[in-house]
């Protein structure tokens, strides 16, 4: 019984040993970083509110890869799916001890992660029911690994399920915190854990079960409830059209496969985070701000990641190559390129529409409205009070979050559709280290903070000049490289993604000349050569809010030699 336990141990650590560094070079750099960090750091409430803030950071980014290491999932082309490794059905061990394995070490993995930051690292500063956290860290390994297994034909809904028990587990993890006069005494950890611990038994199970029926070749004799859902399914009236040309089939297939999945997860985190978090805090006016910010950031910020799938051949394969059942499609691979292109921008519509309805029922029905009713008379009274400016500033703004959210979708086609793997996984690692050493360096320039602004506003003429000429240089080269990624595309697409380029540059400078014509009043020195920098800036947007133009020209040359080779 030992060498199978060991076989399927080794293959895990194979796969994932990189990962597996990974987390212990955070959890050490954690560790190091707040030992040598000297007791006088700590001695004011913010400081310690920063080394909090990047220490739960450095935690979550470990049990992520923890989480990550564990997936045990395998593309399988005949499904389309990413479920249990079927090749694993033909060892000559128990489904049990299939199951029982890698969710053991899953839960033993995260736990020895989670007590490795509890007692290197945050010992140092005040952590409360580690024990509490890691009961429910642990039946999340359990509810992963079973919703990933048995829930694989669901594709997308997948990633929504396990945001939801993500959730309920956060809230019933804040249920012993209530205070004691509010507190019912069903409500303790002690008697939580039971329900918790028994709900992970049960879904220890139901993946058992689940794989086992799998590597029997079928289901049981009459699935009644499957055959409902198939008969209710052939009774809904559908469309009997047929596609009206195979670009129309194509977008078909892109947006069943990848495009929903930014409206699916927008929509969630609408219906059941930010709909009941916004309706238990209406009656603080601070909250307001934080809830809309949040709102609006959200697209965003799921575009990323979606992003990275979405510019892959196969949202949910980790083989990059082009499928031959894509590859020989009668497109041309200048549409492929332009239908995923336009799966984004549905994506992003879609998505940024639902945003739009959830402010539409929430400001006007039960917002606290007190502190947005402040900075709309902040901004009359900085506007020559007069109310369009707001107006054109929040419509712009929208348009700017479609075009943000529409940038992190399809940024990175050319890098997924070349299928080299090393570089993607270049192209994702600033998202898991950007964060970590951005947390640092906000944390060491709020040590400095009042000799840097000092230092900024002593030498605020000398740094426009270069920041100018900086801006105006790297339009210039991102211009270059446009035109050299452009040069084999044909004039008429050519045509058509500058117009939709130019109307977003459009966008993006009206809305920072209107920013402008309101802060200038505020702003120090030379306004006038800030305004022409701020136009600079309004032109390449720091490069995470401006539209991709050369990498879009890179793509179709990406693909081609991934669909030839």
């Amino acid at each position: 019984m030992a060498l199978p336990i060991t076989a399927l141990t080794w293959e895990i650590w194979r796969r994932n040993r990189g990962s597996v560094w990974l987390v212990i070079g955070i959890i050490l750099f954690g560790w190091l970083f707040n030992l040598v960090l000297p007791d006088t750091f700590r001695a004011t409430e913010a400081s310690r509110n920063w080394l909090g803030a990047l220490n739960s950071t450095l935690t979550v980014i470990s049990l992520l890869l923890v989480f990550g290491i564990f997936s045990y999932t395998e593309f399988n082309p005949q499904k389309e799916s990413m479920g249990f490794p079927y090749r694993l059905f033909v060892l000559p061990v128990t489904s049990l001890l299939l199951v029982a394995v890698p969710i053991s070490l899953g839960i033993a993995a995260v736990e020895l992660a989670y007590l490795a930051w509890v007692k290197l690292v945050v010992a140092h500063g005040e952590t409360g029911r580690p024990e509490w956290s890691a009961v429910l860290i642990g039946a999340y390994m359990v509810f992963y690994q079973t919703i990933l297994w048995s829930l694989s034909g669901l594709r997308a809904v997948r990633m929504v399920v396990l945001g939801l028990i993500a959730i309920i587990l956060i809230g019933v993890g804040f249920l012993p915190s209530f205070p004691p006069e509010v507190l019912s005494p069903w409500l303790s950890e002690r008697v939580l854990i039971v329900p918790v611990v028994g709900f992970a038994l049960i879904a220890f199970l139901t993946s058992w079960m689940y794989v086992a029926r799998q590597r029997s070749g079928g289901g049981w004799r009459r699935h009644w409830p499957k055959a409902l859902i198939e008969r209710i399914a052939d009774d809904l009236p559908r469309g009997t059209r047929p596609f009206s040309s195979s670009a129309a089939a194509q977008f078909w297939f892109e947006w069943r496969r990848s495009g929903s999945l930014l409206p699916l997860c927008a929509g969630a985190l609408l219906l059941v985070v930010i709909g009941p978090l916004s309706w238990h805090m209406r009656n603080d006016p601070a909250s307001t701000l934080r809830i809309l910010i949040a709102t609006l950031a959200m697209p965003v910020i799921l575009a990323a990641p979606v992003g990275k799938g979405l510019s892959k051949p196969d949202f949910w394969s980790t083989d990059l190559s082009l499928p031959a059942f894509v590859a020989v499609r009668p497109l041309a691979t200048g549409d492929m390129v332009v239908i995923k292109m336009k799966v984004a921008a549905v994506s992003a519509a879609i998505s940024w529409l639902l945003v739009l309805a959830f402010l539409s029922i929430w400001l006007p029905l039960w917002a606290n409205l007190e502190t947005l009713n402040f900075i709309r008379i902040y901004f009359w009274a900085l506007y020559g009070q007069s109310m369009n400016p707001q107006y054109a500033i929040g419509a712009l703004s929208i348009l700017a979050g479609m075009v943000v959210t529409w940038r992190f979708l399809v940024g990175g086609l050319w890098i997924g559709l070349s299928g080299n793997r090393k570089l993607f996984a270049a192209s994702a690692a600033p998202y898991g280290f950007v964060p970590v050493f951005g947390l640092i360096g906000v944390l060491l320039l709020f040590r400095n903070s009042q000799s840097l602004l000092r230092w900024i506003q002593d030498n605020v003429d000398r740094l426009l000049p270069a920041l100018g000429w900086i801006a105006a240089l790297a339009f210039v080269a991102k211009v270059w490289l446009a035109a050299f990624s452009w040069r084999k595309i044909t004039p008429q697409r050519v045509r058509q993604y500058l117009v939709v380029w130019l109307a977003g540059t459009v966008c993006l400078i009206a809305l920072a000349m209107l920013l402008w014509a309101g802060l200038r009043y505020l702003l120090p020195s030379d306004i006038y050569r800030l305004r022409s920098l701020l136009i600079l800036v309004a032109l390449l947007v720091i490069p995470f809010a401006r539209l991709p133009f050369a990498r879009l020209g890179l793509a179709p040359s990406s693909l081609a030699k991934n669909r030839h080779r």
